[in-house]
């Protein structure tokens, strides 16, 4: 189950017409600046990456000790709010061991906050070029895996629309390491039966 909540306290950084863009707020929010339910919950670690409008930490349960990403997203304006939108929408009702897991969002006035699964493994592009090649058999094992999470997908009427290795993340640096699907920025949601062919799905 995802535990969804709306916090009631503000980020120090408020976004108005005449503030910074989202991407120069990221680049200043502090770790102080991180909302004190988050904190309150788990102890914030390193930076595990970075882009325009978010930062992803590591975060450590304080009762459980589980690790995971804390994925901080500025909120941003106009259409790319329900891009977002749909992104978390995804993520909520997606539950398949193949498919990165989110575990709770929070969000405050300025500042969007998913917890969500710690995957450590890199992305499956490095594992493919540090390997040099895939047997035929290894291949069609990870070709099976990601179509039935494609699959899976597919009849929960998600379309991923940027599927590439990239995307695909690695659970741990084990060579048994499950791979995870991420990354649902360009995903859309679509009534199954309905899309059409020629659609971008």
């Amino acid at each position: 189950e995802i535990e969804i909540v709306t916090g009631v306290q503000t980020c120090a950084l408020p976004i108005s017409p005449r503030s910074p863009t989202a991407g120069v707020l990221m680049e200043k929010l502090k770790d102080s600046d991180i909302d004190q339910a988050i904190i309150d919950e788990y102890e914030i670690g390193e930076t595990l990456g970075t882009g325009h409008f978010s930062k992803v930490k590591l975060g450590i349960n304080r009762k459980t000790g589980e690790k995971v990403a804390i994925k901080i997203i500025v909120k941003p304006t106009g259409s790319k709010i329900a891009m977002l939108k749909t992104e978390v929408d995804i993520m909520t009702k997606t539950e398949h061991p193949n498919v990165v897991k989110l575990y709770k969002v929070h969000e405050t006035t300025t500042v969007l906050y998913l917890v969500m699964e710690l995957l450590t493994g890199g992305e499956l592009f490095d594992r493919i070029v540090a390997r040099g090649h895939y047997s035929e058999d290894d291949a069609r094992k990870l070709t099976v895996v990601m179509l039935k999470a494609v699959l899976y997908l597919h009849e929960m009427g998600i379309a991923h629309r940027d599927l590439k290795p990239e995307n695909l993340l690695l659970k741990d640096t084990s060579e048994e390491a499950a791979v995870k699907i991420t990354d649902f920025g360009l995903s859309k949601i679509f009534e199954i039966g309905r899309a059409s062919c020629r659609e971008r799905v």
